[in-house]
């Protein structure tokens, strides 16, 4: 038997409805945030999951609540899986950003990820070692059955783009919408298949 990672990006957040960028900043989940958190806990209860993992932002937990509450399990914290620190960008929109620090489209352009380049970010070498000692962690404790993770879309493209090989610095190209569920099934040593990516069926309203 596989571990299957089911990974839960967070509800829409008041600063994810307003563009705002979050970093660690704590906003909690607006009420379409959290209807879209009681929509995929619907779909993850047909899962029989072992385990449910989240973020400690607050907008990972009340989506984790509610899945927690649709499957009963308890919520297990940790800290690893918040997302990147995005220093001096917290809390402002793309378009702030180019004004403020120009070079940023042409770095996003070349395909390149912005944020080692954003002044204050959290470095990258950083981010990427507590994101995947978290899941390593996690694989350790978890070799087979169905394991849920809550938490961020700068997480998630990390993470999947180290499952994918892709080099340090890329960006991978990858989106995870608000309440979205990506699964990832470790098979064997070496083995790895990501299912699916972003999937947002369980939305009534599509988003």
């Amino acid at each position: 038997m596989s571990l299957r990672l089911w990974l839960v990006r967070h509800g829409q957040s008041t600063w994810n409805a307003e563009g705002r960028i979050q970093g660690w900043a704590d906003p909690p989940l607006s009420a379409h945030g959290q209807r879209q958190a009681e929509q995929v806990a619907g779909r993850l209860a047909a899962v029989e999951l072992a385990a449910l993992y989240t973020s400690t932002l607050q907008r990972a937990v009340q989506t984790a609540q509610a899945i927690g509450e649709a499957t009963g399990l308890v919520p297990i914290p940790d800290e690893r899986f918040k997302e990147h620190g995005m220093g001096k960008a917290t809390g402002h929109d793309w378009e702030w950003m180019i004004e403020k620090w120009p070079q940023l489209q042409e770095i996003a352009s070349r395909g390149e990820n912005i944020r080692p380049h954003i002044p204050g970010a959290e470095p990258r070498a950083v981010f990427n070692r507590r994101m995947r000692a978290a899941f390593a962690e996690l694989r350790e404790k978890h070799p087979t059955g169905d394991v849920a993770v809550v938490s961020h879309g700068g997480t998630f493209r990390a993470y999947l783009a180290f499952l994918m090989g892709v080099r340090d610095g890329v960006d991978p190209g990858l989106h995870f919408s608000n309440a979205s569920l990506t699964l990832v099934e470790f098979i064997a040593p070496g083995w790895t298949d990501i299912r699916f990516v972003n999937e947002t069926c369980h939305l009534r309203d599509g988003r």
